[in-house]
């Protein structure tokens, strides 16, 4: 390691560790857990020393991977692979300037890592001209007035755009040779990369925080762009593995699955509502990265739509850890119950099309996560399946619908401090009730217009409109499919 540049003594955050956070300091140094204490020189001079800050930059042992860690606050939000000198993280790479080899009451070791930059990319200091565009929630549907919002971008703008719709209009894709056309895009990205990153003084450098955030950009504008020109000939190479698994969903969601059946903790076999609405998006989405970030949402709303549900087992007073081992078959019975059409073809659009998506991040944890559903699914035997003491409930009805709004509307004011941490960020909370909402419009626009339809060749009473009101249900194959 390289010598400090950051005397320890002297940088405010590890103080206020000391001081003003000591209980996180002690058990940090307890359970032997990593702190990671950031150059005074890369914080943001108004940013004060907050618990999120600290719990942000304590790392515990990641469940799922060797070598990984995560944060310590609640959600967990950072998840950090050390290699060498160096942090990876979703937001790119972080030096580890020095380290030093603390003691416990026990004498056994925790580490202290002095690191370059914060882990947050919040509390980073930056360029007055940088956007912290990777931080935001809306980073998908804001790339091109991102990429806008620099004066010298107008020129390669255009130039861009002159170059996709060139490809849109004359380039060929085959379902044989989709490589070759993951080639040619990757050589449109690299190109207009290098178009905008020249127009800046000095020269933007590949690592730098920017270059990082207008690459992103560019990938996610470019395929959102290609979209409805590449997303059909996915589907037509995927056709029959979709067809099967299709096939395969139908059997298991006629045999009334349950959680249960697939050796799933009877505490964990509970109605996952929030998870089936986020996932009835996905063939919305309309480039890799969004989808990729709906079947991250949809393991995030999975988990808490079982952590809500699971009350602490008796002598405990903490909730029982949700493993892989337990969310895998979990998520089986989500997909069964959602039955989402091209599943296969949206696994391979990410796998395929996204270039920048790093090996260890949650993003890549959730499409991993997402395949191993999907293989589960295909070798599984119906004959095999145990009896169970439960039935899968095979849809939500229109009230059950407006119970998941009302509860997600009870927590909104819980989550609505934190949402306002960054004004452009749209919470998962305010996601799922615009969803909702969407769904029950949807619904009852349908349903109106059946019933108007029906009044007009049997002159229905006010009766029978309730009552086929009160029978309507809505299953998650609805929606327009991509």
């Amino acid at each position: 390691m390289s010598a400090k540049s950051d005397d320890l003594d002297f940088n405010p955050f590890y103080k206020q560790l000391q001081l003003t956070f000591r209980n996180k300091f002690l058990e940090a140094q307890k359970k032997c857990w990593i702190i990671c204490v950031p150059q005074k020189s890369s914080v943001k001079n108004d940013i004060k020393v907050t618990k999120h800050f600290i719990d942000t930059h304590i790392l515990k042992p990641s469940p799922f991977f060797k070598s990984h860690f995560v944060s310590t606050d609640k959600e967990e939000s950072i998840l950090v692979e050390l290699e060498g000198e160096t942090m990876h993280t979703e937001q790119g790479s972080i030096k580890i300037l020095s380290e030093e080899i603390g003691y416990n009451s026990e004498y056994k070791r925790f580490r202290i890592l002095l690191i370059d930059k914060p882990l947050d990319p919040r509390y980073c200091k930056k360029n007055k001209s940088t956007v912290d565009f990777a931080s935001q929630n809306n980073f998908i549907s804001d790339c091109k007035k991102f990429l806008q919002s620099f004066p010298q971008h107008i020129e390669p703008m255009i130039k861009l755009d002159k170059e996709l719709q060139q490809f849109i209009n004359n380039y060929m894709i085959l379902p044989e040779y989709l490589h070759n056309t993951s080639l040619k895009l990757q050589e449109i990205i690299k190109w207009g990369f290098q178009l905008f990153t020249s127009v800046h003084t000095p020269v933007l450098q590949d690592n730098e925080f920017l270059s990082i955030e207008i690459n992103s950009a560019i990938e996610n504008y470019v395929l959102e762009a290609v979209h409805h020109k590449l997303f059909p000939i996915i589907k037509q190479k995927c056709s029959l593995e979709d067809r099967l698994l299709s096939t395969k969903l139908q059997q298991l969601y006629s045999s009334n699955l349950s959680a249960d059946q697939l050796g799933v903790k009877p505490e964990f076999c509970c109605q996952t509502p929030n998870a089936l609405v986020e996932l009835a998006n996905l063939n919305a989405k309309n480039n890799p990265a969004q989808k990729l970030r709906c079947l991250k949402s949809t393991l995030e709303m999975l988990t808490e739509d079982v952590k809500n549900s699971v009350a602490p087992l008796p002598g405990f007073s903490d909730i029982p850890c949700l493993t892989s081992d337990d969310l895998i078959p979990i998520l089986v019975t989500v997909l069964v119950q959602s039955r989402p059409q091209y599943l296969e073809s949206n696994l391979y659009y990410i796998q395929n099309f996204s270039w920048q998506l790093s090996a260890n991040s949650k993003l890549s944890y959730s499409l991993v996560t997402f395949q191993a559903a999907k293989e589960f699914i295909k070798s599984f035997e119906v004959l095999h399946l145990k009896p169970s003491s439960s039935r899968l409930k095979k849809e939500m009805s229109l009230e059950e619908l407006m119970e998941v709004t009302v509860q997600l509307q009870k927590n909104y004011k819980k989550d609505k401090a934190e949402s306002h941490k960054n004004s452009n960020a749209v919470s998962p909370i305010d996601r799922q009730l615009a969803n909702i909402t969407r769904m029950i419009e949807e619904s009852t626009k349908e349903f109106r217009q059946q019933t108007e339809n029906e009044a007009e060749r049997k002159n229905a009473g006010l009766g029978d409109f309730l009552n086929n009101l009160q029978n309507t249900t809505l299953g998650f194959g609805y929606g327009k499919q991509a």
